[in-house]
């Protein structure tokens, strides 16, 4: 048996428990009985080092010609079926057009860089994990991606979750997205486990803002149309979190609830300026005859006119996702139709007393 064959991975010393290592099936390896003791185990090591030692003469050499110990190339091995080849004598296996690199920061190894493959691994397909510090059971998770998106970006693996956008980097520093690439990066997709109520509005914040100039410009916007100072209730945490979220930190902010939970907050503090702020009193030139056209029942007209259009649904440059104004709706009218069966029961029951 010998690390030459090519129907053999490589050799493992289970521990006291006779268990494979992780990702490996017992039909794929071939159990070695344990290694005797005492005279057996002196005899054993003794027919090795003759055996070692008779294959270190080039065949037909003359006698008295010293040993030649051949250095055999560093080729990968063939491996059974389902496992993946790791490593021969420290030479890094690598399929063309793919590299192994580390997924996670630790020890010394960063989330991005190029694994060192040594034999020991334990790999699954294209995932696997290292142990780094050999003996004190210290693993770090590797992945077997393509070069390019690795040449592009530090730790690639950020394509395979959806919560995650990849990072560039101008030598040391990070490079910051525009709203314009953040729009364009992030992509909704379903979440089954999604722990928020009602709709997902994100996607349509992100759209909305891109079209204003990204969250920073819509913030002033916002602030200047509705006669906002710095102090004014929801200014200071309308758009500063959200716009570092998606242009800094890199994450795909259609997919996370926490963003969710913001950008609701926002659209409420747009909704209640829109509705109660100086934007809708009207005032100024042209107020008078918008009365006239009120009491003439003009105001219905134009109303379903706009129902026509559409227009009904948009709020200008006021930020509510139409869908969340809906489901608000349709919660309110439940709550009302409960209290409203709440205060009958009550009545009746004043009444039968």
């Amino acid at each position: 048996m010998s690390i030459m064959n090519d129907d053999l991975h490589g050799f493992r010393v289970v521990g006291a428990g006779q268990d494979l290592p992780f990702g490996i099936a017992a039909g794929q390896a071939y159990r070695i009985a344990p290694l005797p003791v005492g005279p057996a185990l002196v005899q054993l090591l003794a027919d090795g080092r003759q055996a070692a030692a008779a294959m270190a003469i080039p065949p037909g050499a003359p006698p008295g010609v010293m040993p030649v110990v051949a250095q055999p190339p560093l080729v990968p091995m063939a491996a059974p079926p389902g496992l993946a080849v790791a490593a021969v004598a420290g030479a890094m296996v690598v399929v063309a057009g793919a590299k192994w690199v580390y997924v996670e920061t630790m020890h010394g190894k960063v989330r991005g860089d190029d694994v060192l493959l040594h034999g020991g691994e334990m790999i699954q397909g294209d995932l696997g994990l290292q142990e780094l510090v050999v003996g004190q059971g210290i693993w770090a998770a590797i992945r077997n991606i393509h070069v390019r998106p690795v040449e592009e970006y530090r730790g690639a693996e950020a394509h395979h979750d959806a919560r995650l956008l990849p990072l560039s980097f101008s030598g040391i520093a990070r490079e910051e997205r525009t709203w314009r690439d953040v729009s364009r990066s992030c992509q909704q997709v379903a979440i089954t486990d999604w722990k928020l109520p009602g709709p997902r509005t994100t996607s349509f914040c992100v759209r909305f803002m891109d079209r204003h100039g990204g969250p920073e410009a819509h913030h002033r916007r916002f602030v200047s149309l509705q006669r906002l100072s710095s102090d004014s209730w929801g200014v200071a945490e309308h758009m500063k979190t959200v716009a570092r979220l998606g242009e800094f930190d890199g994450v795909d902010i259609m997919n996370l609830v926490g963003v969710e939970v913001l950008l609701r907050k926002a659209q409420l503090i747009e909704y209640v300026y829109s509705d109660k702020g100086p934007a809708a009193k009207g005032g100024g030139k042209g107020d008078g005859e918008q009365k006239k056209k009120n009491e003439k029942g003009g105001h219905e007209v134009i109303y379903e006119a706009s129902i026509f259009t559409g227009s009904n649904k948009e709020y200008g440059d006021t930020m509510v996702a139409p869908q969340l104004l809906e489901y608000v709706a349709k919660e309110v009218e439940k709550d009302a139709a409960v209290m409203k069966q709440v205060r009958k029961a009550r009545e009746e029951r004043k009444g039968a007393w």
